[in-house]
């Protein structure tokens, strides 16, 4: 347990106190879609559906809480898959400590259980394959009006942030700006990669 301690990020603690709080339901299904997120299945947890299950059931956590727990429960599941834990070493770990409570130990088990092998696959291609996920894409559309060299520029670009997750598990944003012919052939080599995904 030390060990998983000794590296989690700041908040940890708080947010697995704030996660023994929810139902096991909430929980569970948590920890399901953070499974499916490092499966790279899904881009990011729907925190809205979890914000309204949360309401459903008259539950005083906010938006912000849920993504810390998302967040501890992420560090969970990474650490252990690269600690090659099995399902009653995971749950060893959880049920020594004083930190998780029957619950939560319950809800997590059951998901890394049902999940371990898939997780610990998706973490060797991950390896193996040395690339990054793309786990967020946002636009803008911005009008250049003078430079230096132009006084009149009034030229449109466009400006892409994507928000990358590498395999050492560290989250990086790079931001690409493009005119607007280089985003049209940008976006034009993507409509091709989707139609050769629809024939495969």
């Amino acid at each position: 347990m030390t060990d998983l301690l000794k590296g989690a990020p700041n908040g940890f603690t708080a947010a697995v106190q704030q996660m023994n709080t929810l139902p096991t339901e909430i929980i569970f299904t948590l920890s399901s879609d953070v499974a499916i997120l490092l499966q790279n299945k899904i881009g990011v947890v729907n925190l809205d559906k979890l914000v309204k299950m949360v309401q459903d059931l008259n539950t005083d956590i906010d938006r912000d809480t849920l993504q810390s727990i998302v967040n501890a429960v992420t560090y969970l599941f990474r650490w252990s898959t690269k600690a090659g834990l099995s399902s009653e070493e995971f749950s060893g770990i959880l049920e020594s400590s004083s930190l998780f409570q029957a619950p939560a130990c319950s809800a997590l088990t059951t998901v890394w259980s049902q999940q371990r092998s898939n997780l610990q696959l998706s973490d060797e291609q991950r390896h193996v394959l040395g690339v990054g996920q793309l786990l967020d894409l946002q636009w803008k559309l911005g009008m250049a009006v003078t430079s230096d060299q132009c006084r009149n520029l009034n030229s449109p670009y466009v400006t892409l942030t994507f928000t990358v997750g590498d395999p050492g598990g560290s989250v990086r944003t790079h931001a690409v700006e493009m005119t607007t012919a280089q985003f049209r052939n940008f976006s034009k080599q993507l409509k091709d990669i989707q139609k050769m995904l629809e024939v495969v």
